[in-house]
């Protein structure tokens, strides 16, 4: 009885230690956005796969690099949403706080933050893959 405790007990240990592991038909999803040519300094990249059976999303570095991990094998559509510029600290003391951040975030067109009007579609392979995307 003690044996079968200690087993179970162990078992559990470890599956616990264990974090989540990608799917074998899952990709890693790498590369840069820009527009025009220059690199978007913020925002979030979403990977709408097979009309929406799946969502994956990556926060857009200032560098323009994102990375998608555990995105599931089929067609993906990109949608990709950028936070409005802050605006300026009221000088009034009962207004709530702003933080405004150093890094002022790229405007993008609208069409871009929706998946059915982005025009952006990918077909995802298992493995890992590199995706620039190209705003205009």
């Amino acid at each position: 009885m003690i044996y079968y405790r200690f087993c179970c007990v162990t078992v559990l240990l470890l599956t616990l230690g264990c974090g989540p592991t990608a799917s074998p038909n899952s990709a890693t999803v790498s590369g840069v956005v820009t527009l025009n040519g220059a690199s978007l300094n913020s925002g979030r990249i979403y990977f709408n796969i097979d009309n929406g059976s799946a969502v994956r999303s990556a926060e857009i570095q200032v560098d323009g690099s994102y990375q998608v991990v555990d995105v599931p094998a089929g067609m993906a559509g990109v949608a990709i949403m950028v936070p409005p510029a802050p605006s300026m600290p009221s000088n009034d003391p009962t207004a709530p706080a702003v933080t405004v951040s150093s890094v002022t975030p790229v405007s993008i067109p609208k069409k871009y933050e929706k998946v059915e009007t982005s025009k952006l579609t990918y077909e995802i392979v298992p493995g890992e893959q590199t995706r620039d995307i190209h705003l205009q």
